[in-house]
């Protein structure tokens, strides 16, 4: 391949590497700016009732303690229904144990969160509530939540994305350090800069609340691996943007095996990846057709890659520049891929300091290529095998043994 060949198709990726790093830097700068603290919308009259929508898979051993933190902050006129999906463990017993509504769906054929999802929104027609709350089966409710996030849809009638955020075990290693820190970087910095710039935040999969007017008319029923950011997506362009609500937040833990961590990572990462394949230019026709900036925003976001991958793929785009100027070719790819590194590093550094400190130390914090180094596989599956199926990881040691 000639010299100038390559050189067009590395200055290529180097631009977009370089819009990346611009849109990754200022969402982190505005993310972690210091603002007064919020002191919460005044919606007029007594909030409505809502509906909790629990999407459940073999979750016996998790279950407990998600429905416990929900359970204590559901007034009367609430209602609690858990969807026990394909479960071949006690989900249904002890989802009713705790005085749910517990709806079983059995479909071997049709596996998958956004299936469970729509059997739930189905089945909860025959006695709606005014807004519908999302929560994973495995995911703990901070007091107080439900409260702030049926005050926000009912103040801005949209979808609301409140904090999602995993929380450290007992003893956790550096890699399982960094990859808490990498997730406070992308559902808070990230959304907090969305949020404070007055743009939509994308969904992401637990702690989200809908008026039921919206959700009752949304299609769910799918395989996708990122139902979440999809169905995010598709709000978007049909007018109904997600709102970020940091004052109402969900935890859950990473799975405690390693390999049960990265087949978590390999579906998060692929289907972000597809997803951007296959929205960005939806996303962009929308925002033409529309004349929506916010589309273009959101478009913006979405083609930020992951973490691991975007400094990887930066790194080899250096090498790569540096090459092409050995042999003769222009500095310009060069220039560009150095310019994205040092903005990455510096959006790094900014959200390690605002959401990072007490996770990773600085020193820690530049052990990140060894972080980046054992995902390798898992890009290279990217391109070999990429993932279309949703899979479950084991969570509990009890899960593990089966």
């Amino acid at each position: 391949m000639p010299l100038f060949a390559i050189e067009v198709a590395v200055s290529l990726i180097a631009a977009v590497l370089l819009f990346m790093s611009v849109v990754f830097a200022l969402q982190i700068s505005v993310g972690t700016w210091h603002s007064p603290k919020q002191t919460g919308r005044k919606p007029s009259g007594a909030l409505p009732p809502v509906a909790v929508l629990v999407p459940a898979h073999n979750e016996e051993n998790s279950l407990d303690v998600s429905l416990a933190s929900i359970k204590q902050q559901l007034r009367e006129r609430d209602r609690l229904m858990v969807v026990a999906d394909n479960c071949t463990d006690q989900t249904a017993r002890v989802a009713g144990r705790h005085g749910a509504d517990v709806v079983e769906r059995t479909d071997a054929a049709n596996r998958g969160k956004g299936y469970a999802l729509q059997f739930g929104i189905d089945q909860l027609r025959d006695d709606p509530r005014p807004i519908v709350i999302i929560i994973d089966a495995d995911c703990t409710l901070a007091p107080g939540s439900i409260k702030t996030l049926c005050s926000t849809v009912e103040s801005t009638g949209r979808p609301v994305q409140s904090l999602n955020l995993i929380e450290l075990g007992s003893a956790p290693s550096l890699q399982e350090r960094l990859g808490v820190f990498a997730f406070r970087v992308k559902n808070y910095a990230r959304f907090k800069g969305l949020q404070r710039l007055g743009f939509a935040c994308p969904l992401a999969g637990t702690g989200m609340a809908f008026p039921w007017a919206i959700i009752k008319n949304v299609k769910l029923a799918s395989g996708n691996i990122v139902e979440d950011l999809n169905l995010g997506i598709d709000l978007a362009i049909d007018g109904h943007p997600a709102v970020f609500e940091d004052r109402a937040m969900v935890t859950s833990h990473f799975p405690d095996k390693q390999s049960d961590q990265l087949t978590q990572r390999r579906r998060w990462e692929h289907g972000h990846i597809q997803t951007i394949i296959s929205q960005t230019p939806r996303l962009l026709r929308q925002a033409v057709i529309q004349r929506r900036m916010d589309l273009v925003v959101m478009a913006a976001d979405l083609v930020v890659v992951p973490l691991s991958l975007y400094a990887l793929t930066c790194a080899l785009t250096v090498f790569a520049a540096a090459g092409i100027l050995y042999f003769g070719g222009s500095p310009s790819a060069l220039i560009m891929t150095t310019a994205s590194a040092a903005l990455m590093v510096l959006g790094l550094l900014i959200a390690w300091y605002g959401f990072g400190r007490e996770l990773v130390s600085l020193k820690e914090l530049f052990q990140i290529p060894v972080y980046i180094a054992r995902k390798l596989p898992m890009y290279f599956d990217l391109i070999r095998n990429p993932e279309r199926k949703w899979v479950r990881s084991a969570r509990k040691k009890e899960e593990r043994d089966e």
